[in-house]
């Protein structure tokens, strides 16, 4: 499976027959498509891609109609103890992936910074800054200073961090959107631009661009080609947004 894991981040399109079919309420063609995309993300390694079209879907949910919520909860309930019980009954399988194990850590309660101790870390050291400079930022070109050795478990080449941040434990690149984005413009600018995406969601003509521009931010922010979807979906988004709704 090792051999397939991409970073290119245009990759994120894979969900995009996912996110039309369950918002279109084609759910045939829904179960027909899942078992193959879901396939290839675990092949991808897109751990954060799954996460974020988890999330994305819950959030429509929510926005959309309550009793939907319900079922989403019980089918997560089943869902969850199934996935448990196979995790257990083929653990040799689930540990082989970094996707799969990191599920196998989910569902059997293992400790939270076992599931991704860089991302841990990390928000250990973002969270560390001053409460103002959380809420509004740095500005570009900044870094975080390690003091106290948060990311010194890390080797070279193993993460977004170059040889250089990890020797002078002054790092740059995050792999999250609220650590990365958030210590250039803070958690404020990032609550305003998911709040304006979110509002969308309800709305049947820009439902769909507004789950997929979520998917997109949140999981390809670090990327030149993802920052380019996330202005053609933005531009989507606006375009069928009806007149009389634009603030």
């Amino acid at each position: 499976m090792r051999h397939y894991l991409s970073y290119d981040s245009g990759k994120v399109l894979i969900v995009f027959p996912l996110v039309f079919y369950f918002i279109e309420k084609k759910y045939e063609k829904l179960l027909l498509v899942f078992p193959f995309i879901f396939l290839v993300l675990l092949f991808y390694g897109s751990r954060m891609i799954l996460v974020a079209l988890i999330i994305g879907v819950l959030l429509y949910l929510i926005s959309n109609n309550k009793k939907s919520i319900m079922k989403f909860v019980l089918g997560g309930i089943i869902c969850f103890f199934t996935i448990r019980y196979l995790s257990n009954a083929y653990e040799d399988i689930f540990q082989a992936n970094r996707m799969t194990a990191l599920i196998y850590d989910i569902v059997n309660f293992n400790s939270i910074s076992n599931l991704d101790p860089v991302r841990f870390s990390e928000a250990k050291l973002f969270f560390s800054q001053p409460f103002y400079n959380i809420l509004f930022g740095n500005g570009l070109g900044t870094g975080l200073f390690d003091s106290n050795g948060l990311l010194s478990f890390v080797k070279p080449d193993e993460a977004a961090f170059t040889r250089e941040e990890l020797k002078s434990r002054i790092f740059y690149n995050f792999h999250d959107i609220y650590t990365d984005v958030g210590l250039r413009f803070g958690l404020i600018f990032l609550f305003v631009a998911y709040f304006y995406i979110i509002k969308g969601f309800p709305k049947k003509n820009v439902g769909f661009f507004s789950v997929m521009l979520f998917i997109i931010m949140t999981s390809t922010f670090y990327s030149m080609k993802g920052l380019l979807l996330v202005l053609l979906f933005s531009m989507l988004y606006k375009f069928y947004t009806p007149q009389n709704e634009i603030h």
